[in-house]
């Protein structure tokens, strides 16, 4: 079974057929429905149903998460480095024209 705080799955009985939920809490009083499956023959299998596809989605997640850490480094790495650039290139303008110092 998976424990997560954000993610949950909800299952309840919708006439004569089970239903499953997996459910984000967005904020302390609101919830939003990430995955959905109706159709199950009893709560067992929809129950198990949420916790494999709980299991698959936050693991996506947790990998969508390390890609786009990832590529967040990358870009500030490309930032400082062009910040880098620049302040080389106006300190080589200063150093070439004293007369603007006076």
């Amino acid at each position: 079974m998976v424990e997560n705080k954000k993610y949950n799955v909800h299952v309840f009985q919708d006439g004569d057929a089970w239903s499953a939920q997996i459910t984000r809490q967005v904020t302390s009083r609101k919830r939003t429905v990430s995955k959905q499956q109706d159709g199950f023959a009893d709560e067992a299998d929809a129950r198990e149903w949420g916790q494999s596809e709980l299991q698959k989605y936050v693991t996506a997640q947790q990998e969508r998460n390390v890609k786009h850490a990832t590529h967040r480094a990358e870009l500030e790495q490309r930032q400082r480095d062009r910040a880098d650039r620049r302040r080389a290139a106006y300190e080589a303008r200063k150093a070439k024209s004293p007369e603007s110092d006076a």
